[in-house]
């Protein structure tokens, strides 16, 4: 089979299976990948491949969730410390989470953005408390980046404010990773 023709039959697959989510009032949310075939653009588009292919998505007249693996994929190590819990690979430490700079886009390009997303798989994280670890205090970051105007953003002051939260999550018995200089 043609590559033509695959991209057609991948296109025609991924708009029945839209077409029967919405018929139930749903929204059909696909990974970025399969915002390249020229789908409804009533799909949103999941970007975990970076703002390029999220400004892509949206050029294309896509509703867009920016999830970029660089920076909001919490399964990924949080420090190169040797005490860190196993994790799929890669290294977004919090600072990394709070620099998260929002793609270039038009205004009506930026509209079509539905907000941030990260993701935590699973495959190594096998209890809450290692899940709760992997996502706190990074989720404090990325909810500032996604819920405030903060720029330019202080990450000094950001820390303060997470330090706070910390001692709220503490009394609520949530594993997060504590704050260390480095963060």
């Amino acid at each position: 089979m043609r590559e033509k023709d695959l991209k057609a039959l991948g296109r025609d697959f991924l708009q029945q299976i839209a077409d029967y989510v919405r018929k139930d009032g749903y929204d059909a949310i696909v990974w970025d990948e399969a915002g390249e075939l020229e789908a409804d653009k009533h799909i949103l588009v999941m970007a975990w491949r970076g703002n390029g292919f999220a400004a892509a998505a949206a050029r294309k007249g896509h509703p867009v969730i920016l999830a970029p693996c660089s920076h909001f994929y919490f399964d990924y190590y949080q420090s190169a410390a040797s005490t860190e819990p196993k994790a799929v690979g890669g290294l977004i430490p919090l600072k990394q989470v709070y620099g998260y700079e929002l793609p270039e886009l038009s205004p009506e390009e930026a509209a079509r953005v539905r907000g941030l997303q990260a993701n935590i798989w699973t495959e190594y994280l096998y209890n809450m408390g290692l899940v709760e670890y992997m996502a706190w205090p990074r989720a404090l970051a990325l909810s500032e980046r996604a819920w405030s105007d903060c720029d330019p953003r202080d990450y000094k002051s950001f820390r303060s404010r997470a330090s706070r939260a910390l001692k709220i999550l503490e009394k609520l018995a949530v594993k997060y990773r504590p704050m260390d200089e480095e963060d």
